[in-house]
């Protein structure tokens, strides 16, 4: 028997006796390489070694590797935590010396280095530990080993892979085989004879999730929703070669869960925003969180199987469907078409009143909905003040337009919110800007009623109305559309004064010209009268003291 090293060097060992028979032998025995053959045999190159019998008469190999294996997995999460592969090397027939230690990878035919370190032999053996880097580059590696004192005849080397194992699960329902979204897969390592934790990950939209594993063998997988197991997979073996430095398995996982497609509607068509949920009535009540429709209306959610539910659906948190769906099983399950829900189209009476409570004939009302800004319905006030309006659950807000014939136009005069949510619902709707009655007293600078002058108001920068005041110094002027308006005075044609206001009823304003004082019915400018006082006082002082004077003299 005989071995050749990977330098071709052979190394003998003795004569392997068999039994003889008249046509075949066999024999049986162990040898321990390289301890039992000549002088000089070894194991310190790596690479293949070539085992001979009787020359040609059988043959076989074995390989001395630098690494404890030829594959590793990057790094991966187990247990909740990272876990780093480590790369064992171990290389012999070395000196009690320094070994350059080289690992890099193949990009193409290019080495790319990830490692140059260096370690110390020990009894002519190398021993180091390399620690896989996470989100190292998934490739082929070469370790190489090289030191100044033992030059050895053919290169050090080794090539290894580092890949990942990734698992991919589907999670299905059993009875439709359609993929359940949005529900927790925790996968579990059986090893040693216990189970350890990997993971726990929810499915996307189409009901797979991803999960990276530490090594071939054996995993389990379940299913939960709402802390309830209601699938798995048992004693599944995860194996295979990699492609592309990735080994990929994947498994589908049956759930006895099932899944409720709803769709919600109105007269008008689907609802979007729609919150809907399931109340568990067979066993402990229970809740199931609500979920919202789509812009086609339609909202999916899982259910327990064998279980009866009542569906609840709510606009705008009003409760307005609350029906029961018996065993969901037998109930939703069988549906070819989503689970039909009606949103209810319901009437409201609007009444209109003014400022003065009276009904505003020929008014407009809009009811504009909440969510989307659309007019949902609208109509005219009749002789009472009144209009029907139709419309579905929900919430509105009701705009009520009124023409002005001061302003020369329709003018928004109010608006409110307002949850339609019972049907026959009166709302009323004051607006205290309609049939405004506008009072406005002018007096002079100590008070007095100033007659004749002319008071106007200016909205948006035009003017609406101009008006005279009595003898009492009072103008008045009803019907008018309350609002913001700039008002100006003229006395004897002079602008005295201006400003901004707000005109409300009942309300009466005072507006004060300080410049004019009124004798008899006439308003005179304050500074001139003044001016003309004095000189009168002056005049009568100076006839006063001739007066005096002459009756002196005479």
């Amino acid at each position: 028997m005989t071995v050749s090293d990977p330098s071709g060097l052979v190394f003998h060992y003795r004569t392997l006796r068999l039994t003889s028979t008249l046509q075949t032998g066999s024999g049986k025995g162990n040898v321990t390489y390289p301890t039992d053959f000549s002088g000089g045999a070894h194991t310190n190159y790596t690479g293949l070694y070539s085992v001979a019998f009787n020359g040609t008469l059988a043959s076989g190999n074995f390989t001395v590797a630098l690494t404890d294996k030829s594959e590793y997995v990057r790094r991966y999460l187990i247990r909740g935590e990272e876990e780093a592969g480590l790369v064992d090397i171990q290389g012999s027939g070395y000196d009690n010396e320094t070994v350059d230690i080289n690992i890099a990878y193949y990009d193409g035919d290019i080495l790319i280095p990830v490692l140059s370190t260096q370690g110390n032999a020990s009894n002519g053996i190398l021993q180091y530990n390399w620690e896989i880097p996470e989100n190292i580059t998934l490739a082929t590696y070469r370790v190489i080993l090289t030191s100044e004192m033992s030059d050895k005849p053919i290169e050090d080397a080794q090539n290894f892979t580092v890949i990942e194992i990734m698992v991919s699960c589907q999670a299905v329902n059993k009875y439709d085989q359609e993929p359940l979204a949005d529900v927790s897969v925790k996968a579990y390592h059986l090893a040693l004879g216990s189970a350890f934790f990997i993971d726990d990950r929810r499915t996307n939209g189409t009901g797979w999730v991803d999960f990276l594993v530490e090594g071939r063998g054996f995993y389990s997988f379940g299913i939960y929703w709402r802390e309830a197991r209601v699938g798995s997979l048992n004693l599944t073996n995860v194996g295979g070669d990699a492609t592309g430095y990735v080994l990929r398995n994947r498994f589908h996982i049956e759930s006895e869960l099932a899944q409720v497609t709803m769709k919600v509607s109105s007269g008008e068509g689907p609802l979007p925003f729609i919150e809907v949920a399931l109340r568990n009535v067979t066993s402990v009540p229970s809740r199931i969180p609500s979920v919202e429709t789509d812009y086609s209306g339609i909202v999916t959610t899982h259910a327990f199987t064998d279980v009866s539910y009542r569906i609840e659906a709510r606009r705008y948190g009003h409760l307005f469907f609350n029906q029961s769906i018996g065993n969901v099983t037998e109930t939703v399950g069988t549906l070819t078409e989503p689970y039909p829900i009606q949103c209810p189209t319901l009437t409201l009476f609007v009444a209109v009143l003014d400022s003065k409570e009276q009904p505003i004939r020929g008014a407009s009302v809009e009811m504009i909905e909440w969510g989307s800004g659309r007019v949902a319905a609208e109509g005219e006030t009749s002789e009472w003040g009144s209009v029907r309006l139709d419309s579905i659950f929900g919430r509105y807000k009701v705009r009520v337009y009124d023409y002005s014939e001061l302003w020369g136009e329709t003018v928004l005069v109010n608006e409110t919110v307002v949850d339609v949510i019972r049907d026959e619902f009166y709302l009323l709707v004051r607006c205290g800007r309609v049939n405004v009655t506008l009072s406005v007293r002018v007096v002079d600078y100590f008070g007095n009623p100033i007659p004749n002058a002319m008071v106007k108001l200016e909205q948006e920068g035009r003017e609406v109305l101009s008006l005279t005041t009595n003898s009492d110094g009072v103008v008045r002027k009803e019907g008018i559309l309350g609002g913001d308006y700039r008002i100006s005075l003229y006395v004897a044609g002079r602008l005295t004064t201006a400003r901004s206001l707000t005109v409300a009823d009942s309300e009466q304003l005072l507006l004060r010209s300080r410049d004019y004082v009124v004798i008899w019915g006439v308003p005179f400018i304050s500074n001139r009268l003044v001016t003309g006082i004095l000189l009168a006082v002056m005049v009568g002082a100076v006839m006063l003291l001739t007066y005096r004077r002459r009756l002196k003299q005479s």
